[in-house]
């Protein structure tokens, strides 16, 4: 295994827990955001319409969630490349593809997210 691969692996370790808890966290707010009667009384009042809302719209929660999720499929990404592709011209230009939209992604949510934030 070449040994930016290592590194390329521990961030794709490192960013799954994180991201899972926030994915959890947009999940569990956006069904309480739908149903925010059982939520409600399921939390004893702690999560209602008004907090789910809040956490649900809240900005560094989804840049957070956003950035988690473009790294994760990033690395994972690689990590496929590099095991299943075997010309490594090909290997390389699908990388810088993948990497180049998905900066592109995550500049726009950024973008669109600190435009909501500067008004």
């Amino acid at each position: 295994m070449a040994r930016y691969l290592r590194y390329v692996l521990l961030v794709l370790e490192a960013t799954s827990l994180p991201l899972l808890l926030t994915t959890l966290l947009l999940i569990i707010t956006g069904y309480a955001i739908m149903y925010p009667h059982a939520y409600s009384a399921l939390t004893l009042g702690a999560l209602n319409y008004a907090n789910a809302q809040r956490i649900h719209t809240d900005p560094v929660i989804r840049l957070s969630f956003t950035t988690l999720a473009l790294i994760h499929g990033l690395t994972g990404t690689i990590i496929l490349i590099e095991k299943y592709m075997k010309h490594r011209l090909i290997k390389e230009l699908i990388k810088s593809v993948v990497i180049i939209a998905l900066l592109m992604l995550l500049a726009l949510t950024v973008a669109i997210d600190f435009s909501r934030i500067l008004r």
